[in-house]
């Protein structure tokens, strides 16, 4: 198990050296915090990536406001870009599953 969870850390790392999240920290700041979140098993609300990554306050409405789902849509294209280009050859990848927002390990 922390062998796992050692690899989601390093493919996190390796992912934003690469530059694959573009020049803007947001991205960067996201898969950070559901890294974390992941590597402490749990998986965090709209609601909770809303406050901790993008500052928001606890009036943010995500029935309202799409950023959380737009940001993280986002995020799957750029792993999916990255695992075609520069991550091509690594043998496990991070993804973020639709629908929820977990980081795992895909072999």
């Amino acid at each position: 198990m922390q062998e796992e969870l050692d690899l989601i850390r390093e493919q996190a790392q390796k992912i934003e050296r690469s530059g694959a999240l573009g020049r803007s920290r947001s991205y960067a700041r996201l898969l950070e915090f559901l890294v974390e979140c992941s590597l402490k098993g749990r998986t965090p609300k709209e609601l909770e990536i809303a406050m901790e990554v993008f500052g928001k306050g606890a009036g943010f409405d995500p029935s309202q406001d799409s950023m959380v789902r737009v940001y993280a849509h986002n995020l799957r294209q750029k792993l999916d870009h990255y695992y075609a280009t520069d991550g091509a050859a690594e043998p496990q990848q991070l993804s973020l599953a639709r629908g929820e927002y977990r980081v795992s390990l895909t072999r």
